[in-house]
C-alpha cells in the first residue's frame, strides 16, 4: 500500500489528485457537509438537479452560485466515486 503526501499552507490542507480524470489539487475540508468540485471537471449532460435546497458559503461568508449536483470520479491514489456539489467558478 502507498502512502499519500497532504500539503499544509495558510491552514489548508490539499493533495495531489484528479477529478473525473483530470490532474488537480485537491483541497481537504474534514468538517464540510458537502463535497464540491467546480463547474469545468462536470460536462453538461453529466449535471444533475439538486434534490434539496442547499446554500452553499464560502470560508469568508460570500455565498457561491450553485449549478446541481453529479457523480464524479476521485482519483487520490485509488478510485472512488462520489456525489457532489458542481459549484460555478
Amino acid at each position: 500500500m502507498g502512502s499519500l503526501r497532504i500539503f499544509t499552507r495558510d491552514n489548508n490542507s490539499t493533495i495531489p489528485g484528479k477529478v473525473n480524470g483530470t490532474p488537480t489539487t485537491i483541497t481537504i475540508d474534514t468538517n464540510g457537509e458537502v463535497s464540491t468540485v467546480r463547474r469545468g471537471f462536470v460536462g453538461a449532460e453529466d449535471l444533475g438537479t439538486i434534490s434539496e435546497t442547499i446554500r452553499l458559503k464560502t470560508v469568508t461568508g460570500e455565498l457561491t452560485p450553485i449549478m446541481g449536483e453529479a457523480t464524479v470520479e476521485i482519483y487520490i491514489g485509488q478510485l472512488t466515486s462520489l456525489l457532489v456539489i458542481i459549484r460555478h467558478g
